[in-house]
């Protein structure tokens, strides 16, 4: 009987640091992963800004584009004039 006891406890201390072994493993490929995914995350924040600023910059570049100062220059640069305008050559 004490033979078999031993054979018990033998086998569950086995079976405990194996179960030990296999946990902590995936616990290191979980903050592997962890590190990654934030390296990641960063990468696409940053990608965020950039695209986030240029749209700012098109945004302001149409308010320019659409104000009357800025259609009448352009087409006084293609020759165009209003009533009363002198055109230069």
């Amino acid at each position: 009987m004490e033979a078999r006891n031993k054979n018990i406890v033998k086998f569950l201390c086995i079976a405990g640091v194996t179960l030990t072994f296999i946990l902590v493993s995936v616990l290191l490929y979980q903050f592997i992963r962890i590190g990654n995914q934030n390296k990641e995350k960063e990468r696409l924040d940053s990608h965020l800004m950039e695209i986030t600023e240029q749209t700012e910059n098109y945004k302001a570049k149409v308010e320019d584009m659409s104000s009357m100062d800025y259609l009448e220059d352009y087409a006084r640069e293609f020759g165009w004039t209003q009533n009363g305008d002198i055109k230069f050559q």
